[in-house]
């Protein structure tokens, strides 16, 4: 569409106009026919009943683990390109629209997207920013999205600064420097014993 979108780590949640915000959820409902039960959003390959609570519902806070939240249908907003080149989808995923909340000293998840009555507003908060790399070009006037990749890599330890090596050859040398002493030490008492006694004539 013509609508405009605002990317602002200021703003924690994602706002979207009544309209944007029904059609996504209206959507949402009509996946349950291909997801397992979904607290708030699906029973039995169906839509919730309207009188029962759903995840829409801005008060509500749901327990849900981290797998379940997963389950949840992913959202996508589709950009057009620069220069009119093409369009370019970002993947709004539930591990990002659902927001932790602590109430009461219990941990619970809330649905991230909130409506306003403004028709031309859309900011895509924090909710939505957390999921990517953003560069805000201020010079050419753009921004740029990057998914983060695996970050499941193991950093090498650095060696230590006396290695088993290092410390064998350290005690080898320090060993070979006490025989030389020993040595040496011996050579003198030994010499220092067989001097011949000399008899000085006035």
């Amino acid at each position: 569409s013509n609508y405009k979108a605002i990317v602002d780590s200021g703003t924690t949640l994602t706002i979207l106009p009544n309209f944007l915000y029904s059609s996504i959820s209206a959507a949402m409902f009509n996946s349950c026919s291909y997801l397992p039960d979904l607290p708030g959003l699906c029973y039995s390959h169906k839509p919730i009943p309207p009188e029962r609570t759903s995840i829409f519902n801005p008060i509500t806070c749901w327990d849900l683990s981290p797998d379940l939240i997963l389950m949840y249908p992913v959202v996508e907003f589709v950009f057009p390109g620069i220069n009119g080149k093409g369009n370019f989808s970002l993947r709004f995923s539930p591990s990002g629209y659902f927001i932790q909340r602590d109430i009461n000293g219990r941990r619970c998840s809330s649905f991230g997207i909130i409506q306003t009555n403004v028709s031309d507003l859309i900011v895509l908060g924090d909710t939505f920013m957390r999921q990517y790399y953003i560069i805000f070009d201020r010079e050419n006037d753009r921004i740029g999205f990057a998914e983060p990749t695996d970050c499941n890599f193991s950093i090498p330890e650095p060696e230590p600064l006396f290695s088993i090596k290092h410390l064998v050859l350290f005690l080898v040398a320090v060993l070979i420097f006490l025989s030389a002493i020993v040595f040496a030490v011996a050579c003198w008492i030994k010499c220092k014993r067989q001097e011949p006694d000399v008899e000085y004539i006035n």
